[in-house]
C-alpha cells in the first residue's frame, strides 16, 4: 500500500495515528489528526533531516484539515498546527510524538506515546530523580485561540527503572455527555510492566488503568 501511494503521488507522513472532528456547530468542517513522528521509515531505514532546514522528524506533528466545498472532498486547506521538530513553530520543543486524539466544543486533547528517540533515561541513572514532566503527557489546546498546555502526565513511579516515557495514555474519549463538561475517558498502559513479576506472580501483558479525568474549562 505504501509503495501504491508513492506511485500515486500521495503527500507523504510519519505514523498517522488517529483524527478527530471539530464538535463546535460552526466547524464541523474542520478535522485534526496526529502524525506521530519517527527517526526511522517503515523500512525501518533512517528517515533523513529535511534538505530545507534541517529539521529532523522524531516528535511529530498534529495537523488541521478545512473542507471548503462540501459537494468535493479534493478541496481543502491542510495546516500544521504544533511541530515538535520545526524550532519555528508552535510545540517546538514541547510536544513529543502525539498519537490519540479526540474533541470537545472547546478543546483538541492529545495523548503523547514516545517512541525510543524522544525518552530518556532511567530514574536510575544521572537523569534521577525521576523528572514526571519528562514521561508522556496529556495536553489541551483551545480550539478557539490555539494556545495549548499540559494537563496530565504519566506517573511512572511504580516501576522507576524504565526510560522515561515508556508508559502511555491511550484512547481519549469525550464523555461530557454522561459525566458533565470537561470529562474525558482514557486508559494508562504501562508497557514496562508486562516484563515484571507482580506480587509472585508472571504478568502476561501490560498493566494499566482505565480513567475517567475531568479538567475545568475543557
Amino acid at each position: 500500500m505504501d509503495n501504491a501511494a508513492i506511485a500515486a503521488g500521495g503527500m507523504q507522513f510519519i505514523r498517522p495515528e488517529d483524527g478527530a472532528v471539530d464538535k463546535r456547530s460552526s466547524h464541523k468542517n474542520l478535522v485534526y489528526w496526529a502524525d506521530t513522528g519517527n527517526n526511522v521509515d517503515e523500512a525501518n531505514v533512517p528517515i533523513p533531516a529535511s534538505t530545507f532546514n534541517g529539521q529532523k522528524w522524531e516528535h511529530g506533528r498534529m495537523y488541521k484539515m478545512t473542507f471548503t466545498d462540501k459537494n468535493d472532498f479534493t478541496k481543502a486547506k491542510l495546516e500544521i498546527i504544533m511541530d515538535g521538530d520545526d524550532p519555528a513553530a508552535p510545540g517546538y520543543n514541547f510536544l513529543s510524538n502525539p498519537d490519540n486524539i479526540d474533541t470537545s466544543k472547546k478543546s483538541l486533547m492529545i495523548q503523547e506515546d514516545r517512541i525510543g528517540p524522544t525518552r530518556i533515561g532511567t530514574s536510575n541513572s544521572a537523569f534521577a530523580p525521576l523528572d514526571v514532566t519528562k514521561n508522556a503527557k496529556i495536553i489541551q489546546y483551545d480550539l478557539a485561540t490555539g494556545s495549548f498546555k499540559a494537563v496530565a502526565y504519566l506517573n511512572q513511579l511504580y516501576h522507576t527503572g524504565t526510560t522515561q516515557g515508556d508508559w502511555e495514555s491511550s484512547g481519549i474519549t469525550d464523555a461530557s455527555d454522561f459525566y458533565g463538561q470537561g470529562s474525558w475517558l482514557l486508559d494508562v498502559q504501562a508497557h514496562s510492566l508486562e516484563r515484571l513479576t507482580i506480587r509472585g506472580s508472571p504478568v502476561n501483558g501490560p498493566d494499566g488503568q482505565l480513567l475517567l479525568m475531568n479538567i475545568n474549562g475543557s
